[in-house]
């Protein structure tokens, strides 16, 4: 192969952002399409969303286990102080009660994970052609990645197909056990005195690292000819070696960034597609109009007129005895044909001028051949007429001058009269 047909190749996409635990119902009103902007969602039943991983009350399970960690840290706190006989603290902590399982920051103890890449790529004619089902494989390759790397931690996943291209969401719970350790004043080890069960997202390298993460998710869809994206961290590298300009350092994108993006897109396509909608309607009125008027041409129900300063259309006579006055009687065909008049005029006056001068060399050379078949006739009709008596000549004169006549002016017409010396004339019998 010469290389002219090599596959264009799209980026594997990942986009991952923080959630708090009050951002899941919103979240799946949203997923459900009962919530939120809903704009840039196809609502045809074949573009349907699918949950493919968690239960159907992820939500409500998600808020109990958080309450069921608060609780079982507090229990096991609250039997550490009494252990320690640390009154003040046991009665203070007593007084607060349960606390979230997971250190303040602000991104929150959740992730939302997108996998997605460009529309064109699933939308490959080729592909489709060849039986490929690029969604499935797409969702099969995305189900394996979030299992293998996240587990059980997966407590939600849907895919959606109403948007302007195919991907998958997915909501991230890293729980997790916690050691809290204590320095042996003695021996100098630190020692485990408690575990707590928390939420802590940088357990996963993937989530810690965007370029890690980057990395995994474009080495698992290797295999479906998605690649992955630019290598930022190395290039920050080198141009910190080299003392160049560094690139600023790229961040996990909000997940509502991302989805306003694709926002604008689709309305940028929409957009451009109401455009194409309108210049083909258009076209095809005109078209519409163009054939309208060569059917009534041919019918001899309107003609081209050619007697002003522009070519123009107009009615025949007889179509004007039809309707004289009403132009709401006129057939259908007229008002349409009529409505693009000029366009007409123009597409069919070179057509009919040539036609006309076309018409007029064939009528022009088949009346010159026939003059001369005749000239050929009176040639020889003059010799036999040479050998008969004289009183036979005689009563042919009169027949003889109008013929005469007759080929002298089809002469003129046909264009040999200055070609050719005229025949020989006989002499009058009489």
């Amino acid at each position: 192969m010469d290389g002219s047909h090599t596959p264009k190749a799209y980026p594997i996409v990942m986009r991952m952002a923080g959630m708090v635990l009050s951002d899941l119902r919103g979240y799946e009103m949203h997923g459900l399409r009962k919530g939120g902007d809903l704009s840039h969602a196809d609502p045809s039943p074949s573009k349907r969303n699918k949950r493919f991983i968690g239960e159907e009350n992820w939500v409500e399970l998600a808020r109990e286990r958080v309450t069921e960690m608060a609780l079982e840290n507090h229990v096991a706190e609250i039997e550490s102080l009494k252990a320690r006989n640390r009154k003040k603290d046991l009665q203070r902590r007593l007084l607060e009660g349960p606390k979230d399982p997971w250190r303040p920051t602000s991104h929150g103890p959740l992730r939302e994970i997108i996998l997605t890449a460009n529309s064109e790529w699933f939308d490959d004619a080729m592909a489709k052609f060849m039986g490929e089902n690029r969604e499935a494989d797409f969702l099969a390759c995305a189900n394996k990645w979030l299992l293998d790397t996240f587990g059980a931690d997966v407590i939600h996943a849907r895919y959606d197909r109403d948007e302007a291209a195919f991907h998958v969401h997915a909501v991230i719970f890293p729980e997790t056990t916690v050691e809290m350790t204590r320095k042996n004043k003695v021996t100098g080890v630190s020692e485990v005195i408690a575990t707590r069960r928390m939420l802590q997202p940088s357990r996963y390298r993937v989530i810690e690292n965007y370029e890690l993460g980057q990395d995994s998710v474009g080495e698992a869809f290797a295999h479906l000819m998605l690649i992955r994206g630019e290598r930022r961290a190395a290039a920050i590298k080198e141009a910190r070696e080299a003392g160049g300009t560094l690139l600023p350092r790229r961040q996990h994108a909000r997940t509502t960034q991302w989805r306003a993006e694709q926002e604008l897109a689709i309305a940028k396509r929409e957009r451009a597609v109401s455009k194409r909608e309108d210049q083909v309607v258009a076209r095809e009125v005109d078209a519409d109009a163009v054939l309208c008027a060569a059917e009534m041409i041919g019918s001899g129900q309107i003609e081209i007129d050619e007697g002003g300063s522009e070519v123009d259309l107009r009615p025949t006579m007889a179509l004007d005895a039809c309707h004289p006055t009403k132009e709401k009687a006129l057939p259908p065909q007229l008002v349409r044909a009529l409505a693009a008049r000029k366009r007409v005029a123009r597409i069919f006056a070179p057509m009919l001028a040539r036609l006309r001068k076309k018409a007029e060399e064939e009528a022009q050379g088949k009346l010159t051949r026939e003059v001369a078949e005749l000239r050929t006739a009176w040639a020889s009709f003059d010799g036999i007429l040479a050998s008969l008596p004289e009183n036979v000549r005689a009563g042919l004169g009169d027949a003889l001058k109008s013929v005469t006549r007759n080929l002298t002016v089809l002469r003129r017409y046909g264009g040999t009269e200055k070609a050719e010396a005229p025949p020989k004339k006989t002499p009058d019998p009489r």
